[in-house]
C-alpha cells in the first residue's frame, strides 16, 4: 500500500506548487535582482539560460507525473485515475478503514485552515507586504494542507507494514 500513487498524490501536488512558486519568483525579478547583485555582466543570456532551466525541470516533472499516473493506471485497472478529475486523486475509500483514514486526515486539514486563514489575513492587514506576498501565501497554506494530509496517510500506512 506504501506504493500506491493515491498516498504519494501528495507528494506531487507539493513538488507542482513548488515549481509553480520557483516560476513566480523566477518571473517577478527575483532572479534577475540577484543575477545583478552578484554583478554578472551579460543578464540578459544568464536570464535565458534559468528560464529554459525552470523549462525543463517543469516539463520534466509534468512528463514523470505522466509516467507514474500512466502505471498506476497499468498496475490497478480497478483503480484507474484520470490525469483531470474532479475528485481528488488522494481520497482513498476502498473500504471502511481507508475512509475513516481519509476523514481523519481531511479534518486535521481543516483544523489547520480554521486557524491559518484568519492568521494570514491578519497578517496581510496588519503588514505590507509585496505584490505577491498573497500568492505566496496561498502556496505555502497549499503546501501544508498537502503536508498535513501526506504525514497523516504515512502515519497509518507505516502502522499498517509493522
Amino acid at each position: 500500500m506504501k506504493s500506491d500513487f493515491r498516498i504519494q498524490y501528495p507528494l506531487w501536488q507539493i513538488g507542482s506548487l513548488l515549481m509553480i512558486t520557483l516560476g513566480l519568483f523566477g518571473s517577478r525579478g527575483v532572479i534577475p535582482d540577484l543575477l545583478l547583485a552578484l554583478n554578472v555582466n551579460n543578464l540578459a543570456f544568464f536570464e535565458g539560460i534559468i528560464a529554459l532551466l525552470f523549462s525543463v525541470l517543469f516539463i520534466g516533472f509534468g512528463i514523470t507525473f505522466r509516467i507514474r499516473l500512466s502505471a498506476h493506471n497499468k498496475n490497478h485497472p480497478d483503480r484507474k485515475l484520470a490525469f483531470f478529475q474532479l475528485r481528488p486523486f488522494e481520497y482513498i475509500e476502498d473500504d471502511e478503514g481507508w475512509q475513516f483514514i481519509t476523514r481523519h486526515a481531511s479534518q486535521k486539514v481543516y483544523a489547520f485552515f480554521s486557524w491559518a486563514l484568519p492568521t494570514s489575513l491578519l497578517l496581510h492587514l496588519a503588514f505590507d507586504m509585496p505584490q505577491y506576498g498573497v500568492v505566496i501565501n496561498i502556496l505555502v497554506l497549499a503546501i501544508m494542507q498537502y503536508l498535513i494530509y501526506y504525514l497523516e496517510l504515512r502515519k497509518y500506512v507505516q502502522e499498517d507494514i509493522e
